[in-house]
This record gives C-alpha cells, structure tokens and sequence, in this order.
C-alpha cells in the first residue's frame, strides 16, 4: 500500500531476483487518467499503540536541528564569503532603488 510522509507518497520496494524476474508477470502502475495529487486521498494508518505526542520535544528537536544545521552552515563560509554576500546584497539594494526610482 501506498503511505504518505508529510507531502511525499511511497510504498516499500526491493530488487527483484533473477527467478522472479524471469516468472513474475510485469505490470505497468499508471493509470489512463492525468495524475492530481491535489485529489489523491490516504487512510490514516494505524499503529499498534496509540502515542502523545509531546510536543515540547518535538520542538526542542526541531530547534537543535536548526541550530546544528546553522552552525555547519557557518563553519562552510570563510569571512571572505560572508563580506562578499554583503557587497552582493548591497550592490543589489542600490541597483533596484535606482531602477525603481
């Protein structure tokens, strides 16, 4: 069956084996119509035991990962970068005020 996480639909696969490529009928998964994902529906899948969220966890994860994320991100950029992307930005303020008046 098909799943949904967060806005990506999947479902599980696995390389076939020799035999089962040579045995197993091939079946084409598309459909005569256009696909509209906007229409596409899911059951809510059940789990074995209903789980809380807790949702200061899930926050505090989300900060930390932020957090890391921002500081691998400065640890790529040397100071040169950083001045350079100010200049750009700058030189891109000034232009589009002189072109808009």
């Amino acid at each position: 069956p098909m799943e949904m996480v967060g806005t990506f639909y999947s479902f599980s696969t696995r390389v076939l084996t020799q035999e089962e490529l040579g045995s197993l009928p091939r079946v084409t998964l598309a459909a005569d119509t256009p696909w509209n994902s906007s229409q596409a529906t899911f059951q809510v899948q059940e789990t074995e035991e209903e789980e809380e969220v807790d949702q200061e966890a899930v926050r505090s994860s989300v900060v930390a990962t932020y957090e890391k994320a921002r500081q691998v991100a400065a640890s790529m950029f040397s100071e040169s970068d950083r001045l350079l992307r100010v200049v750009s930005s700058t030189l891109s303020e000034a232009f589009y005020d002189e072109a808009l008046g």
